[in-house]
C-alpha cells in the first residue's frame, strides 16, 4: 500500500534545485540587464544622432536665410537709389552690385547644404523664395523698370520668406508662431 520513497534521492534533487535556482536567477537578471542597457544605449545614441542632424539642418536653414535676406537687402537699397521706393538707405549700383554678387554666391553655397539636409517642405519654399528674389535683382540690374511691379515683388519676397521660415520651423519641430509684419 505504501510506496517506498527514496529520501536520499529526494534530498539530492532538492539540493540540486536549490543550487540551480539562484544561478538561473543570476543568468536571467544578467540577460535582462544586458537587454535593458542595450535598448537604453541605442535610444540614447539615436537621440544624439537626431540632435546632431537637427543642429546641422538648423545651420543650413540659417545660412540660406541669411544669404537670401542679404540679396534682398542689397537689392532693396539699390532700388532706393533708382527711385523705386523711398525707404531705407540708398546704395549706388557701383557699391551695391559687388555686394549683391557676393550674396548670390553665398546663397549658392548654402543651397547645397540645404539640398542635402532640408526637408521637402522647406526645400519647396526655399525654391520659391529663390524664384521671387529674381525680380528685385532684375530691377537693380536694369532689366525691369515698372514701379508698380516693384511693390508686388516686395510683397512676394516677404510672403516667400515667411513660407520658408514656417516650413523650416515645422521641419525642426519648432512651435509655430506668426511674426508681426512690423518686425520683419
Amino acid at each position: 500500500m505504501y510506496q517506498y520513497v527514496d529520501v536520499h534521492h529526494y534530498t539530492a534533487a532538492m539540493e540540486t534545485l536549490t543550487a540551480i535556482l539562484p544561478l538561473a536567477g543570476v543568468v536571467i537578471g544578467a540577460v535582462a540587464t544586458y537587454l535593458v542597457t542595450t535598448a537604453t544605449e541605442r535610444s540614447r545614441w539615436q537621440r544624439a544622432q537626431d540632435v546632431r542632424w537637427d543642429e546641422r539642418r538648423l545651420t543650413a536653414y540659417i545660412a540660406f536665410g541669411e544669404a537670401s535676406k542679404r540679396i534682398y537687402s542689397v537689392a532693396f537699397r539699390i532700388a532706393a537709389h533708382h527711385g523705386f521706393h523711398n525707404r531705407g538707405d540708398p546704395l549706388t549700383p557701383e557699391d551695391g552690385l559687388p555686394l549683391l554678387s557676393a550674396a548670390i554666391a553665398d546663397r549658392a553655397v548654402s543651397w547645397e547644404a540645404l539640398l542635402l539636409l532640408g526637408g521637402s517642405g522647406a526645400l519647396e519654399s526655399a525654391r520659391e523664395w529663390h524664384r521671387v528674389l529674381r525680380v528685385p535683382v532684375s530691377y537693380v540690374r536694369g532689366e525691369a523698370t515698372d514701379p508698380q511691379a516693384w511693390q508686388a515683388a516686395e510683397r512676394a519676397v516677404d510672403l516667400a520668406r515667411d513660407a520658408f521660415y514656417m516650413a523650416a520651423r515645422d521641419d525642426l519641430g519648432v512651435p509655430d508662431f506668426t511674426v508681426s509684419a512690423h518686425l520683419r
